[in-house]
Parts: structure tokens; C-alpha cells; sequence
């Protein structure tokens, strides 16, 4: 009783400091993608075995889908949305999510978050634009690091803390053994016989999956 009180207490000072610091501080002016932007990110870090999946569906939850997602979101209002205020909680605390030993999703992760419900948190799908760069080197911590972090490293599947399949994305060290056997990249072109990545969201787009297939085959370079 006495613990149910304090974190009403919480909670309550916790949404007048929302309430009163927060002005759209996430807010900007582009248009986040649903299927592109938003459900890669929410699957890799909420939707893992025993939470938020399809099979466990924690507290009535499934995130692998938006109707799911929906529940915990009030569009057009990201600051009275449940699932902004779990995302923005202290690692500590009980009802954070991802729930520990995962870590808090990065700022801008939850700044896409936030803006695509305060624009409403429609079921998008962006056109991919058909120009893609290759010509270029590929490098590991602007090009390749960003895809692999937002698609594969989250807390529901190849973290630091989860490694599932006994594989973690979270570093170029602990990438660097699925990379160099092939695994990494039969899994994202979704071939016969590896498990297909990102699990339960889209397949990366060509363009992307051809970055990244150069950026392998230049050697991996940790660049």
C-alpha cells in the first residue's frame, strides 16, 4: 500500500514536470513514416519473447502491430501518450521501458516517436526514394551503425543484455562474427535458411541492403 502510494506520488509530480517543461520540445515539421521510421524501432526494443510479442502480449499489448501500439498512444498528444512517458523514464524505475536490464532508447529514437503521434500516429508507409549512393565508401558509424541499431540491436533482440540466438548488434565487436560468416547479411536479404531481420517488421529497402553489402564487402571496416 505504502510502496502503491509513494509511486502515485511519482507519478503525479512526474506528469505536472511534463506538463509544465515539455512545449513540443520534440516537435518538427517533417513527416514520420509509421512502417519506415516508427515500428522498426518500437519491434526491436518492446516486442521481444515474454513482453510485448505477438505470443505473450504483456498486459494486453501486442507492438507487433499498430492496433497494438494504439493503445498505449493518444494521437495528437505525444506528452499524454503512455507510451512516450514509459520511453522518457528514468532506467531505474519499475515501469520504464524497455523494462532493465535494457537500457533508455536514444533521444532521437523517442523524438521520432513522439513527433509521429503528435502528427496524428497514422498507419504510414513512405515511398523509398529510388536515388540511393553507392558510390561513396560506406562507413560503419555514419552509414552502417544507424541501420543496425534502429533494425537489429534493440533490447527485444540482439542487444548487449539479450543476444538473441546468442548474437549481439550492439557493438562492431560483437557484430563483426555474423558479419564476417555471412549470417548478417542472409538474414536482412530474408534468404532461405536464416531468420529473417528485422523480425516482425519490414525488410530494410534495397537501397539500404546494398549499403550495407558494400560496406561488407570493402571488409567490414570499423570506419
Amino acid at each position: 500500500m505504502k510502496k502503491d502510494y509513494i509511486l502515485g506520488i511519482f507519478f503525479l509530480i512526474l506528469s505536472v514536470t511534463l506538463l509544465t517543461t515539455c512545449s513540443k520540445e520534440y516537435i518538427q515539421q517533417s513527416t514520420v513514416c509509421f512502417e519506415n521510421d516508427i515500428k522498426p524501432i518500437i519491434v526491436n526494443n518492446c516486442a521481444g519473447s515474454g513482453c510485448h510479442d505477438a505470443i505473450t502480449k504483456e498486459k494486453g499489448r501486442d507492438y507487433t502491430t499498430l492496433d497494438g501500439i494504439l493503445k498505449d498512444v493518444k494521437k495528437g498528444n505525444y506528452q499524454q501518450s503512455k507510451l512516450y512517458q514509459v520511453l522518457i523514464l528514468p532506467d531505474f524505475t519499475e515501469q520504464a521501458m524497455p523494462p532493465k536490464p535494457s537500457v533508455r532508447l536514444a533521444d532521437d529514437q523517442i523524438e521520432l516517436i513522439a513527433r509521429w503521434i503528435e502528427e496524428g500516429a497514422t498507419n504510414t508507409s513512405c515511398t523509398v526514394s529510388t536515388s540511393c549512393d553507392t558510390n561513396r565508401i560506406m562507413s560503419y558509424n555514419t552509414d552502417i551503425k544507424p541501420l543496425i541499431n534502429t533494425n537489429c540491436a534493440g533490447s527485444a533482440c540482439h542487444s548487449a543484455t539479450t543476444q538473441a540466438g546468442s548474437i549481439s548488434y550492439a557493438t562492431y565487436a560483437s557484430s563483426l562474427p555474423s558479419i564476417n560468416n555471412g549470417k548478417f547479411m542472409g538474414s536482412i536479404n530474408h534468404l532461405s535458411g536464416f531468420s529473417a531481420m528485422p523480425k516482425s517488421a519490414n525488410k530494410l529497402s534495397n537501397c539500404n541492403i546494398a549499403k550495407i553489402q558494400k560496406w561488407v564487402n570493402a571488409g567490414a571496416p570499423n570506419n
